[in-house]
């Protein structure tokens, strides 16, 4: 996240300047200093790629963790037939490849309610925000739509920022069927049988990524590449923006800080209770027992959010040149409150 934030400063300074360097009465989507800021994020881009595996290599080579991702840490759920190896001969489990390739498919009927959910919860977005005009198209929702026309709730010339209202409420869809395809992907990828931890890691890696990228990027590509609009794009990012920031402090820092202080008081309640009632000393449990009712941290989905974020940034900076200086400031935010819960809201991440 320290990298990613540095990396983005000089394209951020560059976005800024979009805004000061164009010529009188000109929007800075007929800037003509635009494309050249398009060419210099895609530069941008690969670099930071570059830049992020050089620090990758410098942390694993300080941290002594180098191609450790490539040691064959055999599962000990993994289930199979007993049989000689063709390269040792020695006795090992064997799992047929075409049965894994059964359960794959049977993986991809048990998601595919999900991904159906994310594509109501994006449909139900876009008729709120008034993107699908074709009265005649199969996704319009008439009475969806009636809430975006012009001096209602969502309109786009509601003074009170209303269109907001819907995209911020399709982040939050968002955060909780990531929650429920979540677990679905883990059923889905135990049932698969994987022989190594780095297959099993590998096949959860594909399903999250892919689910995470269709569900937020699909309403966006929409509306750039169909509706071709590209103030509806710029309004749909900057509600992502704000709604993704909103949601993370209050679901990822906020709720659980309120959880787990009032659970603390619960049990310090209970032992001034103990205490009054009887005159042995009471039960006082040890730092380690009274975080054993934490949450696990999972550090993938904080890793998730920054793929996401940067394919923001990169994916369509010539609608919103500024997603780069607004992404400082929310990871400046989001690195504090991400400290915030590994020091008072999850448990100790384990050790790998």
């Amino acid at each position: 996240m320290t990298c990613f934030t540095w990396t983005l400063v000089p394209i951020a300074f560059a976005g800024i300047l979009l805004y000061f360097f164009k010529p009188r009465g000109v929007t800075v989507d007929d800037n003509p200093l635009l494309p050249l800021y398009e060419v210099l994020m895609a530069f941008w881009a690969i670099s930071f790629l570059t830049i992020w595996k050089r620090e990758e290599s410098e942390y694993a080579f300080m941290w002594r963790t180098h191609k450790l991702e490539n040691s064959e840490l055999l599962r000990p759920e993994f289930s199979g037939v007993m049989q000689p190896s063709p390269v040792t001969g020695k006795a090992e489990k064997y799992f047929p490849r075409w049965k894994r390739w059964l359960r794959y498919g049977l993986s991809l009927m048990l998601t595919l309610p999900v991904l159906l959910l994310a594509v109501g919860a994006m449909l139900g977005s876009l008729n709120f925000n008034g993107y699908i005009k074709d009265k005649d198209s199969p996704v319009y929702i008439a009475s969806f739509a009636y809430f975006a026309e012009p001096g209602h709730i969502f309109a786009a010339d509601n003074k009170y920022y209303g269109y907001l209202i819907p995209t911020i409420g399709h982040s939050v869809v968002i955060n909780i069927l990531n929650k429920l395809y979540r677990s679905v992907a883990q059923f889905c990828t135990d049932l698969e049988n994987h022989r190594t931890e780095k297959d099993w890691d590998n096949s959860l890696i594909i399903k999250r990524v892919l689910f995470e990228v269709f569900d937020c990027f699909l309403p966006l590509f929409y509306i750039a590449f169909y509706q071709l609009n590209v103030v509806a794009l710029r309004r749909e990012l900057v509600g992502l923006f704000w709604g993704d920031e909103i949601r993370r402090l209050i679901t990822e820092s906020l709720l659980p800080y309120v959880t787990e202080k009032s659970h603390v008081w619960k049990i310090k309640r209970e032992y001034a209770r103990a205490k009054k009632d009887t005159d042995e000393k009471p039960f006082i449990p040890s730092q380690a027992q009274q975080d054993i009712v934490l949450e696990e941290y999972e550090q993938f989905d904080d890793y998730l959010e920054m793929v996401v974020q940067f394919g923001y940034v990169t994916l369509f900076a010539s609608a919103f040149p500024l997603a780069a200086a607004v992404s400082i400031l929310f990871l400046f935010i989001e690195g504090r409150a991400d400290l915030f819960k590994l020091l008072y809201m999850y448990q100790r991440p384990k050790v790998r």
